[in-house]
């Protein structure tokens, strides 16, 4: 079954920069996690796997201990079995603050809205395309 982005003939909305940065951001700064996550509400929000996981490792980390710096994420990424090779260190050392994590987190929030957008809509297409002719059968 073809994906929306092969329907398209192109990738869905994201931006992996800012999920970069952000991510980034929240691994340097433990006081910018709760920031974004009054904005990207959860890790099906990300577009990229990786950043899913970590996503979800650091909001486990943070409603645990408080905590969302890189080696306590890279300790709980290692309990759930997630294997990174080294992503996680690349995030970090590319993220140089924590300013902006707020907008980096609008920017990815925006990307998955549009992407759902889209999901509706090609629903609403099929159901369009195909509707009369599942009544007729």
């Amino acid at each position: 079954m073809k994906t929306l982005a092969d329907l398209y003939r192109r990738p869905l909305p994201h931006n992996p920069e800012c999920e970069m940065a952000l991510l980034g951001g929240c691994l340097l700064d433990k006081a910018a996690f709760p920031l974004a996550s009054e904005i990207v509400l959860g890790p099906d929000e990300f577009y990229d796997e990786r950043h899913h996981a970590i996503w979800q490792a650091m909001r486990a980390v943070h409603l645990t201990t408080g905590d969302t710096e890189g080696p306590a994420v890279a300790g709980e990424l290692r309990q759930r079995g997630v294997e990174l090779n080294g992503y996680l260190e690349v995030i970090v050392n590319s993220a140089v603050s924590a300013a902006g994590t707020q907008r980096f987190a609008q920017i990815v929030h925006d990307c998955w809205l549009k992407r759902q957008v889209l999901e509706q809509a090609d629903g609403t297409a099929w159901v369009a395309a195909y509707a009369l002719d599942l009544m007729r059968i």
